[in-house]
């Protein structure tokens, strides 16, 4: 026995006597960690928090001092807070004390950061890093690539493709693509001329086929043609017309010119469109078609647009196989009434087997979920409260499989003024722009004693399927609802279902950029400024995640998210947000050019987070 040991088992004796509660490993420990003879290494010290700067476009750099001790660093990143933290950057060598990341910015808001300091496979962490900004430096700034000083309304509609690198911007009669080549770096692939505005973009998913919808078009030629060179330009007013243009390589070719079989002025055909995710399939909604049919037809040319129902309007599905673009159904709602505007928005599943189309204006006094057709007679009791029609693929042919009405039908409400469909077709997201309802934040089901006197705020409803059973899965509310915001105006749902982004185009807040919530944000000092709400969510429960708003929010601004029709998208995996803002007033060109400029009129610009 050394003189250490004796040392100890005599100061065990002793503390024992004295004390013979406590636990003897405490002091044996403290004893042992005390002797000159213990060999226990230290391990590396902590090393400081990295210094976290927020640069365009959507990148993270983390800088510290330089360390003359370890054999290399890492960056962890805890993305929401809650999830944890994992290693981002691979092992960077000491003597390299910087570090860039291209980061989701909506999805960041929450974030943690922590720098590792190794010796060998010995790691010390600094303490985490959060995030004190509202990110604004980061978010991606594109304007057109020519000087316009009034009304080029650039934004009016966007489009992105599933990997979230190849974005579309339509803008006066252009159309502008852009590309991602390399992390935050974005460049102008391709400018093509329209005859008309653009009013609906959709990609497929590689981003090599775009569909176009352009309800001013004026042609009176019908059908289906290989280019818009082979049709007339004039002699029907604004009856509309969808392109589809196609990518091979760095190049677009323009692949068809559609229009109704049944063409008619002001019918409004490509108001709303929506491709499958591989592009073979084409939704075309026409808001102000009159015919007075009822139901499916998948008889072509469609039946003569009458003016039985005035605005009652129809879908037109499109196919494309053997190398051209065919009819696959004409569809009008099974109640079908005057002024429904039937077609107002349309989306969609990724995988093509179900549709789903908004009609703003009907005016059924229903509520719910119902499966009985031909639908109830549209009774014309709950004005204007609108409705949403679901069908399916199966067999080879279409079939009507739901009839949605919100669960607490209000006049004036406007269910169905926005649609969509995740990849799977089993979450479905409908914005009612004008819902009254007095509550905030995210609820299974509108309150039965709810008050509702909170005029054009605007709600946001989720539905779930399992096998063929439609119910109401969330209630939505803005956490800052006020009149007259329209929220639900725009809703966009993530490929993989776990992000929605719902566009209130009225909301007022002073707020630039991005923020955690929105619960605190009632500086309603930029009249119309507009708004993106972003939930998550976690198995079926939602949240709010983030709060957006443009990076350069001013008074004087406005169409942030919603044009036409909304001028919003998010990539497959919700980490990519594209916002439109078609009367922003920058009268500046190209990418990251200079937000503070104002001296244009309408200008337009977009903004990628």
């Amino acid at each position: 026995m050394n003189d250490v040991e004796a040392f100890v088992n005599s100061a065990i004796y002793l503390y024992q006597a004295l004390r013979p509660s406590v636990t003897i490993l405490a002091l044996v420990a403290l004893l042992s960690a005390c002797s000159p003879e213990s060999n226990t290494p230290d391990g590396p010290t902590g090393p400081p928090g990295p210094v976290l700067t927020v640069e365009p476009i959507k990148q993270f750099r983390f800088d510290w001092p330089a360390s003359e001790s370890g054999t290399h660093y890492r960056i962890l990143e805890n993305p929401d807070g809650q999830s944890g933290f994992t290693d981002v950057s691979g092992d960077i060598p000491i003597g390299t004390e910087t570090f860039t990341i291209e980061v989701p910015l909506h999805a960041r808001i929450r974030a943690q950061y922590i720098l590792q300091r190794c010796d060998g496979s010995e790691c010390a962490d600094s303490r985490a890093t959060t995030i004190a900004d509202n990110l604004a430096r980061g978010v991606g700034y594109f304007k057109p690539d020519v000087l316009v000083s009034f009304g080029y309304e650039f934004g009016q509609a966007v489009a992105l493709s599933g990997d979230g690198k190849t974005m579309a911007v339509a803008g006066g009669d252009d159309l502008y693509i852009f590309v991602e080549t390399a992390a935050g770096q974005w460049q102008q692939q391709d400018k093509i001329g329209l005859r008309s505005p653009a009013s609906d973009l959709a990609f497929s998913s590689d981003g090599n086929r775009l569909a176009v919808g352009s309800r001013l078009d004026n042609s009176n030629a019908t059908g289906i043609y290989s280019a818009r060179s082979g049709a007339s330009t004039g002699g029907a007013t604004f009856s509309g017309a969808v392109y589809v243009f196609s990518r091979s390589g760095t190049n677009w070719s323009e692949q068809a010119y559609i229009k109704a079989s049944n063409v008619t002025e002001y019918a409004y055909f490509g108001r709303s469109i929506s491709l499958s995710a591989d592009g073979t399939l084409l939704a075309v909604g026409a808001n102000a078609e009159n015919n007075d049919d009822r139901g499916i037809s998948t008889t072509f040319p469609a039946s003569t647009d009458v003016t039985g129902l005035a605005d009652s309007g129809a879908l037109y599905l499109y196919r494309y196989s053997g190398g051209q673009w065919h009819e696959d159904a004409y569809i009008k709602a099974s109640n079908a009434h005057t002024k429904d505007w039937f077609g107002y928005s349309v989306s969609l599943s990724g995988d093509g087997q179900r549709l789903v189309v908004g009609a703003i204006q009907e005016d059924n006094d229903a509520t719910g979920v119902s499966t009985t057709f031909p639908n109830a007679a549209d009774t014309g009791n709950q004005w204007r409260s609108g409705a949403a029609y679901l069908y399916y693929y199966t067999g080879g042919q279409w079939t009507e499989e739901a009839y949605i009405k919100a669960s607490n039908t209000l006049t004036e409400a406007r269910f169905g003024a926005s649609v969509s469909f995740n990849n799977d077709g089993d979450l479905l997201a409908v914005g009612a722009q004008d819902e009254a309802t007095n509550m905030h934040g995210v609820h299974q089901r509108p309150s039965p004693g709810a008050s509702h006197n909170r005029s054009g705020s605007g709600a946001a409803y989720v539905f779930a399927r399992t096998g063929s059973t439609w119910t109401e899965a969330a209630f939505i509310k803005a956490d800052n609802a006020d009149n007259n915001d329209h929220f639900g105006i725009g809703v966009r749902l993530s490929s993989d279902g776990q992000w929605l982004a719902v566009v209130a185009k009225e909301e007022s807040s002073a707020a630039a950029g991005v923020h955690r919530s929105s619960r605190n944000q009632r500086n309603n000092s930029v009249p119309g400024a507009g708004a993106v709400y972003l939930y998550r969510r976690n198995t079926t429960l939602w949240s709010e995640q983030a709060y957006v708003k443009a990076s350069n929010n001013r008074s004087g601004d406005g169409g942030f998210g919603y044009h036409v029709q909304p001028s919003l998208d998010l990539s497959n995996d919700g980490q990519r947000l594209l916002v439109g803002s078609w009367a922003e007033d920058g009268l500046t060109t190209g990418i990251q050019s200079n937000q503070n400029d104002r001296s244009g009129d309408e200008i337009g610009a977009v903004f990628l987070y």
